[in-house]
């Protein structure tokens, strides 16, 4: 008699984010072995009915679905775009939570955290996602369990919109926001010099599923990028929507051209 593989339970924070929802789109392939437990906003609320039984108010969502998750993927939290008085506060506050439930429920699965090249950087978002990663290593060691911090460079990729029309075009970082400008024919602003290192989302994805798999101890994996300019991401940006309007069909020259071309049509 052949068993049924086991399913892997993969929780994801932030589920509703640009790679939260291309996570989630990936594992669709992998449905035999990988369920997505999905964890938003929404989910670290308090729950007032919750209160009397707890005594502390935890949110009883979250340890819901924190309770049948084998692996976690925390990619919950304020870009460095957002409002500066907020980002340490709720950022490490989200990853407090995560691992305050945990323990309370004395469970220890992996964790999987996508940080920054910001964090070393002294900034709210720069000192959010380097003491989010003490927290999350100093947890693993306490309780002997396996954590991998990802350290990205700037992410661009596909609006998370094209998954769900309910959301908003994502406008997180300056690469969205160009196309989302250029596809509603608005001004942008652009520096004539600001060099940045970009990897495509889809790369970033493999490197969190590859983690979720890997049964070895992977403290920190470092991802690499195309380094270019923003003038010349915007230039290239706004020659595909010329192309576009002109009724023709950009030639992307190469990988990272043709991710960048796919990224924008999601915003026409």
């Amino acid at each position: 008699m052949v068993q049924s593989p086991i399913m892997i339970h993969i929780g994801i924070t932030g589920s509703t984010g640009l790679v939260g929802s291309h996570l989630n789109y990936y594992l669709e392939k992998y449905t035999d072995e990988y369920k997505p437990v999905l964890i938003d906003r929404e989910d670290f609320k308090d729950d007032p009915s919750t209160r009397a039984e707890h005594g502390t108010g935890q949110r009883k969502k979250l340890i819901d679905k924190l309770k049948v998750c084998d692996v976690i993927v925390h990619l919950a939290g304020l870009s460095n775009r957002a409002d500066q008085k907020e980002i340490y506060d709720t950022n490490v506050g989200l990853t407090r939570k995560i691992l305050d439930r945990l323990e309370s429920l004395n469970l220890c699965p992996k964790i999987i955290f996508l940080s920054s090249v910001h964090r070393d950087k002294d900034t709210p978002y720069g000192r959010s996602k380097k003491d989010s990663e003490l927290l999350i290593a100093e947890w693993g060691k306490k309780n002997n369990t396996p954590t991998t911090i990802i350290i990205s460079p700037h992410i661009f990729g596909e609006s998370p919109h094209i998954f769900n029309k309910s959301l908003k075009p994502y406008v997180g970082s300056a690469f969205a926001t160009f196309c989302h400008e250029l596809a509603q024919n608005k001004p942008s602003t652009v520096y004539p010099i600001a060099p940045i290192e970009l990897v495509y989302v889809g790369d970033v994805v493999v490197s969190i599923f590859n983690a979720s798999q890997n049964t070895t101890l992977e403290p920190v994996i470092y991802l690499h990028g195309k380094h270019t300019q923003m003038a010349d991401v915007y230039s290239l940006l706004k020659y595909f929507r010329d192309e576009i309007l002109s009724g023709k069909t950009p030639v992307p020259k190469d990988d990272f051209e043709l991710n960048c071309y796919k990224a924008f049509l999601s915003y026409v």
